[in-house]
């Protein structure tokens, strides 16, 4: 009895250690404000990824006690190696990869990372299979170390944090995502990334477009505020540029608050939805918007979970490993937490009727469903979609397919991103709101990561001219000083 407690005792901790080196490395990380991808409160997060943690460590410890005990005590080796090669390769052993474009890790481009990982990871798992006996003496100990040292640098990381964003205390309510005024709408379009000389491109390849987009106007003539988005999107909404003099949460909420133009018409009575495509690129409070609600979004949680788990399996796993956690950027954890995310919402209102694995077709196939012209006062509506940035996963008929990482992939990623916007505008159509609709359709910034050289036979010759004159600054930041300008008046129309 006591060689079955101590068992199942060591069992536990071990497969504990293994279960929750990545997520406590990860929440640490997220914490101290070194992962500016994921921001949302780790407590918000802690219902899902603890029913993900709670089935790993159970089928974990079930796997162990249900083998005999001779091969248990190999099993328990091998999960105290498993969280040791986690916690080096989450620290120790972190490699750049660059952008995240759609295309899979090659493999040949990092032999280095990939020899070195696996020495390492053969060296742990042959060492602790071959005393195997020995390590079973000492695992819950070791197991217990990774776990204490852990717990201490994450606990370090929440001291030091700073006062929580505005998005970790309130949710996005999309409701209304997809109801209008019959009498007046502003409706802005982000396309993240589009270059502005790929439009002339594809104008001229695609003329049909001219008639498509009646009454816009398209201005080549155009520049970026900020090459990246946590800057370019506050800076459209508010006018206000950004120093980094203060922490930029708080340069977001005065700019918002004091100078925003969402809270100017707030105050006019207009509705105002705003959709971002990142939630800490706003402000949020409900004096900024109307669907700005004070309250946990469950579902968005669980998905965000989902987020956060594979970035700890994708950091610390080895490198041949990482190609399966991506999954085709259809990402193993998420699928799981997309499945279980409706258990944790309490909005039925949501539009979830419709499924793709594209967020913006899933979009404009949910826009022809649930469009409505039901509001009786004005509105204004932002719409931000991850188009034509990478990863470049859809083509110009809008169906899957993995593009090259190159400027032929992003042209044709920016013309999926184009027809994306040409269906919404048919929806407007459609409900017989066209004419009485102001559209913006832009970019927060253009390529710049994307290898996306400037065509400079159709831009304007004075901003040709002066990329040619600053040839010391480097290509991607010219490319990504070339945003998206296409404008709708009200009643407007012609080519």
């Amino acid at each position: 009895g006591d060689r079955i407690r101590n068992r199942g005792l060591t069992a536990a901790m071990v497969v504990l250690a293994a279960v929750a080196t990545p997520v406590i490395f990860i929440s640490s990380t997220i914490y101290s404000g070194n992962v500016m991808e994921f921001n949302f409160s780790i407590w918000n997060m802690l219902k899902p990824l603890a029913l993900f943690c709670l089935v790993a460590w159970l089928t974990g410890i079930v796997i162990i006690l249900s083998t005999p005990e001779l091969i248990s005590k190999y099993l328990i080796s091998i999960f105290t190696a498993l969280s040791l090669c986690f916690w080096v390769q989450g620290n120790l052993l972190v490699w750049n990869y660059g952008v995240l474009d759609g295309g899979s890790i090659e493999n040949g481009k990092y032999i280095i990372q990939a020899v070195i990982d696996s020495a390492v990871w053969i060296t742990i798992f042959g060492l602790f299979i071959l005393f195997s006996k020995r390590v079973n003496l000492y695992a819950w100990k070791i197991a217990l170390v990774l776990i204490v040292i852990q717990s201490i640098s994450s606990g370090i990381a929440i001291a030091k944090k700073q006062d929580t964003p505005s998005f970790h205390s309130y949710a996005i309510d999309e409701s209304t995502k997809y109801t209008f005024s019959k009498e007046k709408n502003v409706v802005v379009i982000v396309l993240d990334a589009f270059q502005g000389d790929v439009m002339m491109e594809i104008l001229h390849e695609h003329p049909e477009y001219k008639s498509d987009f009646d009454g816009f106007t398209y201005y080549p003539n155009s520049l970026s505020a900020y090459s990246k988005t946590y800057a370019a999107l506050p800076a459209m909404l508010t006018g206000q540029w950004y120093e980094n003099r203060e922490p930029i949460q708080q340069f977001l909420a005065t700019a918002f608050e004091e100078h925003s133009v969402t809270r100017e018409l707030v105050d006019c009575g207009w509705r105002v939805d705003l959709f971002p495509l990142v939630e800490r690129t706003i402000h949020f409070s409900e004096r900024i918007a109307s669907n700005i609600v004070p309250r946990v979004d469950g579902a968005g949680n669980a998905r965000e979970a989902g987020r956060l788990m594979d970035v700890a399996l994708f950091r610390s796993s080895h490198h041949f490993l990482k190609n399966f956690w991506i999954n085709d950027y259809q990402w193993q954890a998420s699928r799981f937490f997309a499945v279980v995310a409706p258990f944790f919402s309490k909005d039925s209102k949501q539009h979830n009727a419709v499924e793709h694995p594209h967020p913006a077709v899933n979009f404009i196939q949910e826009a022809d469903l649930y469009a409505s012209t039901e509001l009786s006062r004005p509105t204004f509506k932002l719409y931000h979609f991850n188009i034509p940035h990478g990863p470049f996963m859809l083509n110009e008929r809008l169906e899957i397919e993995r593009l090259p990482s190159c400027r032929a992939g992003y042209v044709r990623h920016s013309i999926a991103g184009i027809e994306i916007v040409r269906r919404f505008l048919d929806v407007f159509r459609k409900i017989g709101i066209y004419d009485n609709t102001m559209f913006l359709i832009l970019s927060d910034h253009g390529g710049g990561e994307y290898r996306s050289p400037i065509n400079r036979g159709l831009l304007p010759g004075k901003i040709s001219l002066n990329e040619i004159k600053n040839n010391s600054i480097p290509a991607e930041h010219m490319q990504s000083g070339l945003p998206l300008v296409l404008i709708k008046a009200f009643d407007s129309s012609g080519e």
